[in-house]
């Protein structure tokens, strides 16, 4: 018996001479780079070669976090990578690279054109740099895949680091996010001034309940003084899509209570009676429904997203109309609602629009408003609108016998104080943030002094009436 010298005698590690692969561009490139080892002796074209050859396991791809990682403090070199470039959706910001890889996924490729980088190919490569000037070698994490973690030794004996297949639990998902920030919050992190969150979810399906309530749920731990304002869409018991409706609602609910700032309800079969009655819609899809709610929404938030000498922020809707922490569900109207065939010849005036506002055919919710009493109410246009012409049609609503409101001393000291809003002005001039709390003491107890003395002055007459 002897050594088979053929299949690599003692050493039973070969060494591939050719791509495996049957890919056309693959071998085009490896007798490009063999022709250019051969004329230049370059080590780098020698070591592109020698990666060529290799398998797809040992070609690792490598994510844009990493690539960004490697290439920091690297300005106008060429990252150079024998395997694909893969997007990460924790990097927002990308700078301007040249990168060469023998593949890219679509969105990495559109990401680093986008950031005024450049992604080349490796025939392209050997034009610009043949000798591997001014390049920097990557290769990606080849021992961070799956199938590696899982192999070797058993789980569980001495000097194993083998990974246990088993199946993914909740809590561990809970755990590895405490380690590693989500995109969500990296988001916010990196606003300068961060005002708030809109939270946009149907309460009567299990994800816009359950998931919608465990994002506010989070929310609420990790940013509990920004305001949240939810835009709630609430089941119809003539549009109904479930049977557990009620159930989802109910518990919805209940998360809604406890924290959103601001909740905003939506009811599908108001909606579905707008389109009909004012679009001419005779069987309007969810299309035409979300269309008319992002109406609503652009026309709420235009003050936030827009400059303007009246315009109010995010925590202003809570001071505002909020009179109660827990009674924080409002109610929302859109007027006009016209058809593009009737836009061009309808003209309406502020009044006519404000009297509009105010009937319950224009509530993006089935509610009569005027079986009840307004506790606040918030008045919001847009286009060319004179005050005056505001000023006078609030007016006229507030003569009106069907529109009415609470009559009530509201607590917008307390509202505002809460959230220390416009505090810094006062405490700029000199004050000590100590007197307000003084002088809204002083103001209770003087409240409390004419109640007793109306209480005592109510016995005295009684007793007098006794008497008599």
């Amino acid at each position: 018996m002897g050594i088979d010298l053929i299949a690599g005698g003692k050493s039973k590690k070969t060494k591939r001479t050719a791509p495996k692969s049957d890919d056309v561009y693959l071998k085009l490139l490896v007798k490009l780079y063999r022709f250019l080892v051969r004329r230049t002796g370059s080590k780098f074209d020698a070591v592109i070669l020698k990666r060529l050859f290799m398998s797809k396991v040992n070609k690792a791809p490598l994510s844009l976090s990493k690539l960004v990682e490697f290439m920091k403090g690297k300005d106008g070199k060429i990252a150079v990578l024998v395997g694909t470039i893969t997007d990460d959706l924790r990097v927002h910001e990308i700078p301007a690279m040249k990168v060469t890889a023998l593949r890219f996924t679509e969105r990495a490729r559109a990401r680093i054109e986008k950031a005024g980088g450049e992604c080349l190919t490796f025939d392209q490569l050997a034009l610009v740099a043949p000798l591997g000037q001014n390049t920097v070698l990557l290769r990606g994490p080849k021992n961070s895949r799956e199938a590696v973690k899982h192999f070797g030794p058993a789980p569980g004996v001495p000097h194993s680091h083998s990974k246990p297949y088993v199946r993914a639990k909740g809590r561990k998902f809970e755990k590895a996010r405490g380690k590693r920030k989500s995109r969500g919050f990296k988001l916010a992190d990196n606003c300068t001034g961060l005002q708030g969150f809109l939270v946009f979810n149907a309460v009567g399906g299990g994800t816009g309940s359950g998931l919608g309530s465990l994002l506010l749920e989070r929310l609420s731990v990790d940013y509990g003084k920004k305001s949240k304002l939810g835009f709630t869409v609430y089941p119809s018991p003539q549009v109904s899509t479930s049977v557990v409706e009620p159930y989802n609602s109910v518990l919805s609910t209940h998360s809604l209570l406890e924290h959103t700032d601001v909740s905003i309800l939506l009811d599908n079969e108001a909606i579905y009676d707008i389109c009909r009655r004012s679009l001419n819609i005779e069987r309007p899809t969810y299309t035409n429904l979300n269309r008319l709610v992002s109406q609503v929404i652009s026309s709420l938030t235009a003050s936030l997203r827009f400059d303007g000498a009246l315009n109010v922020d995010v925590t202003e809707f809570q001071t505002n109309l909020v009179p109660y922490p827990r009674i924080h569900f409002m109610l929302s109207s859109y007027a006009p609602v016209i058809s593009a065939e009737k836009a061009f010849h309808e003209q309406l005036s502020v009044a006519e629009i404000t009297n509009s506002a105010f009937e319950p055919a224009s509530m993006m919710a089935k509610c009569d408003p005027r079986h009840g009493k307004y506790m606040a109410c918030c008045l919001m246009y847009r286009c060319d609108v004179v005050p005056k012409d505001v000023n006078a049609a609030v007016g006229t609503i507030k003569t009106k016998r069907t529109i009415q409101f609470v009559d009530w001393c509201s607590s917008a000291f307390d509202l505002m104080y809460a959230k220390r809003a416009f505090v810094h002005w006062y405490v700029g001039e000199g004050m000590e943030e100590g007197e307000f709390s003084e002088a809204r003491e002083d103001l209770a107890a003087l409240e409390k002094d004419y109640e007793e003395v109306g209480a005592e002055g109510g016995d005295d007459e009684d007793d007098e009436g006794e008497e008599y």
